[in-house]
């Protein structure tokens, strides 16, 4: 792998979630233009991270919600003191 696609890949997620500034955005879509494999593991990436939000959708139960809120209320108390 080369040095180029090294950070491609480092910069991926970013690009990806939409959040690289707009030079870097330019230098990956260019590097994925003739690099291959790593425009195929950007392919994989957004189709992982689509099967992630449109086919996992179960509700999380409420009383597990419930738990989760009285626990984040008590470590907000706790960060309070400290």
């Amino acid at each position: 792998m080369s040095k180029e696609c090294s950070q491609t890949i480092t910069y991926l997620y970013g690009y990806v979630d939409g959040e690289l500034e707009v030079e870097t955005e330019h230098r990956l879509v260019n590097h994925f233009s003739y690099c291959p494999p790593c425009k195929n593991i950007e392919i994989v990436e957004r189709r992982v991270r689509y099967t992630i939000r449109h086919h996992l959708t179960e509700e999380v139960p409420e009383v597990f919600m419930e738990r989760l809120r009285g626990r984040l209320a008590i470590e907000r108390q706790r960060l309070r003191h400290l």
